[in-house]
């Protein structure tokens, strides 16, 4: 049994316990030591300390302390307790006075109980059944309400069982124990209040950081609301954001705990119709109260805007009416910048104050907390506005860059943006995808930015490649197309054949007749240009025997300026003898060189850290999974998956181009079968091509890029995917 404190020393005693009450700053350490003392000061058996939650309307239990059955529980405050909490409210809505802690707190009345078995006034059934399971007795009880400054309850000191100082056996609370635990309870009020003031600015002074690591602007006006709702205990908090033309507030978030509203305007794309700062004679609208918030950049506190002279709140009282919503108290704080101009309004409803949530006025405190959360408030959001500009101008730039090389060939007009759109279109389809090997992939906004970037700078390196070499429509092709220069050789051994005709005609030697008969009867040279010029083309394959008879007809000669000229020279030939497109070795390697210079480009960019991968991404989308692509010859696992999107995006808008100059557009089957052996042959992501497919994403891409007579059904794995038809 502990010692009591004896009247004579009591109030000494108090006075001293409020000196140490002061000094301590941890709020769990606060209440036991509160409730530890009041069980000192009146001898008893058992306390329970409880604390109002305004939010919920009801008491917490907080700390339960009873040296017979030796229970010491302290709960975090706030935080869900083992223990039910006691609600200030019935169900219908009415005051909870069957309840005699609730009656307390309700009240603000002290209540001394003899026996709580012997009284009527008090439901106590749960208190007689937790008797019964601990074996123990309840008897007398005094419960104290704890009131802060303004007479308001914060919580509740409830002592079971006194026990005399000479026998320990159960007595009455004493008077003088009453007076001395209500003097307590006023000395722990104001000491509780002090930490929780405490507790709130720490909170506050870490709101910055808060604010200002939150990177979505969306969130960010969110939490705004929600801070500035908590710090003042407001019904509802509306964000005004200043528009680009600075002649009006647009509505960004609205939060009305009451009505249950939680509405991002932004967010949601809404359309709701903006506060003009100006009227239409040009004048300032002062009429509007957030309108004069931010035009005066004053703080505007009302008791009852429905007594409000100075301000039309017609508008505020037909929401009322239409949600039967009583707007009453209102806080207006401007949102000033760095630079002193107000880019929005923070709009406060409704203080609640107390158990009973009466409205109430917002408290001078309050509206320094609010004006404090508002200037860092302007400053978070300005400082987002300016990186997601920053942001925006970087992808305008490269877009633009991106455009300008399309532009550079007219035969690879729109190829970057398609590519772009295309591994959009991948991204989104497996962020979307439940099921399959990419049932487990999510890509973050962050990272779809990221992979977006690169889709759109895989090819800046091309800036660098040469227009004669981008531009080769024919392989003869350099400043001009050869094939002109072929075609004027033609034409001077049918001159030659045309001279030694006439010649022979004039009485030439036998010989001679012989030898013109026999120029007669080579094969003709229509056909043999018929034959280059559809070599010249690229646009089939040059099988073994093609070239066997390019080699023929190169040494063909003819008579130039007096002197044996063959009909192609070594570098035509060479050109002409290309298996498969335009381009000869060398210049493949200058086209392939791209890849190189755009890695070497966009790794001396310095990207923000969420976009550092560009580079990788951007530079590996000619890279091959068994180690056979290029610049670098990754393979496999070191190819990461937002590359291999990148290069199944660029390998099917190559195949299903209709600008390139050597070739017509395939339609979606042809490029499937050519990408499935490009799969077979280990080049190519075989996950990702079935997802291309199964998706259907080729055909969603093919009804916006490709021509009607590219869009035909393709076969995959032994089932038709039939082609969109607009």
């Amino acid at each position: 049994m502990e010692n009591p404190i004896s009247s004579e020393v009591g109030f000494q005693e108090l006075c001293r316990i409020g000196v140490a009450l002061s000094v301590e700053k941890d709020i769990h350490k606060l209440l036991e030591m509160i409730a530890s003392v009041a069980r000192r000061y009146t001898n008893a058996e058992g306390c329970t300390l409880y604390l109002c939650n305004e939010e919920k309307g009801c008491l917490d239990f907080s700390v339960v302390q009873n040296e017979r059955l030796d229970i010491c529980h302290t709960g975090p405050e706030g935080a869900k307790s083992d223990w039910p909490s006691v609600p200030l409210y019935l169900d219908d809505g009415a005051e909870n006075h069957e309840n005699v802690s609730a009656h307390c707190a309700l009240t603000g009345q002290i209540i001394n109980i003899v026996d709580v078995y012997c009284e009527d006034g008090y439901d106590f059934r749960s208190t007689k059944e937790f008797d019964r399971a601990a074996g123990y007795r309840s008897r007398s009880m005094l419960l104290v309400p704890m009131q802060d400054m303004q007479g308001d309850v914060i919580g509740v000191l409830q002592l079971l069982n006194a026990r005399s100082e000479k026998d320990g056996v159960i007595i009455d609370f004493p008077e003088e124990a009453v007076a001395m635990i209500k003097g307590l309870a006023s000395q722990a009020s104001v000491s509780v209040v002090n930490v929780r003031l405490l507790n709130r600015l720490k909170k506050f002074t870490s709101l910055g950081v808060a604010l200002s690591a939150e990177k979505n602007i969306h969130t960010l006006l969110d939490m705004i609301a929600t801070m500035a709702r908590e710090y003042t205990r407001a019904e509802g908090c509306t964000v005004y954001l200043r528009n680009e033309a600075k002649d009006a507030l647009e509505f960004a978030v609205i939060q009305n705990e009451k009505l249950d509203i939680t509405l991002n305007v932004a967010r949601e794309k809404r359309d709701w119709p903006p506060i003009p700062l100006y009227l239409e004679d040009g004048s300032e609208n002062h009429r509007n109260v957030s309108a004069h918030c931010a035009l005066t950049q004053e703080i505007v506190a009302i008791h009852d805007v429905y007594n409000e002279q100075g301000f039309d709140f017609s508008g505020t009282r037909e929401f009322d009416v239409i949600s039967g919503y009583r707007s009453k108290s209102m806080l207006l704080v401007p949102m000033a910048d760095h630079e002193d101009e107000v880019i929005g309004v923070l709009q406060l409803i409704n203080d609640r104050r107390g158990i009973s949530h009466h409205i109430s006025d917002f408290p001078e405190e309050d509206i320094q907390l609010v004006t404090g959360l508002a200037s860092q408030a302007a400053v978070a959001l300005t400082n987002v506005r300016l990186v997601k500009g920053m942001e925006k101008l970087l992808k305008s730039f490269v877009q633009c860059i991106a455009s300008a090389i399309d532009e550079k060939s007219p035969y690879t007009a729109g190829h970057i943006q398609r590519v772009a759109k295309l591994t959009e279109m991948i991204v989104s389809g497996i962020n979307e995808t439940r099921t399959g090997p990419f049932a487990d992939v999510y890509f973050s906004e962050e990272q779809m930015e990221e992979i977006n970037l690169a889709a759109w700078m895989h090819d800046i390196g091309k800036i660098t490649t040469p227009e004669h070499v981008v531009d080769k429509a024919t392989k003869l092709e350099t400043i001009v197309d050869r094939i002109e220069l072929v075609r004027l050789r033609i034409e001077l051994l049918r001159k030659e054949r045309e001279i030694a005709y006439l010649r022979a005609g004039q009485g030439m030697a036998a010989g001679k007749v012989h030898e013109a008969e026999k120029i007669a009867n080579d094969q003709d040279l229509d056909d043999i240009f018929q034959f280059i010029s559809r070599a010249n083309l690229g646009g089939e394959f040059m099988r073994d025997e093609d070239l066997a008879e390019i080699r023929r007809f190169a040494v063909r000669s003819f008579e130039l300026e007096g002197e044996a000229a063959p009909l192609l020279n070594e570098e035509e030939l060479e050109c002409c003898s290309i298996r498969k497109g335009t381009l000869t070795e060398a210049e493949r390697q200058i086209i392939n060189h791209h890849v190189t210079v755009s890695i070497r480009m966009l790794e001396n960019l310095p990207f923000l850290k969420k976009w550092a991968k560009v580079p990788e991404y951007a530079g590996m989308h000619h890279e091959k999974l068994d180690g056979s692509g290029y610049p670098r010859g990754k393979r496999g696992e070191d190819i990461p998956l937002p590359a291999r999107i990148l290069t199944v995006a660029d390998i099917f808008e190559a195949l299903t181009a209709a600008d390139r100059p050597y070739k017509i557009g395939k339609n979606i089957s042809e490029a499937m079968r050519i990408m499935e052996f490009m799969v077979k042959d280990g080049h190519l992501d075989a996950s990702l091509f079935d997802f291309l497919v199964e998706s259907g994403i080729v055909h969603r891409y093919a009804e916006e890029f490709l021509a009607d007579k590219q869009r035909d059904s393709c076969w995959w794995k032994g089932r038709e995917y039939q082609a969109l038809r607009s």
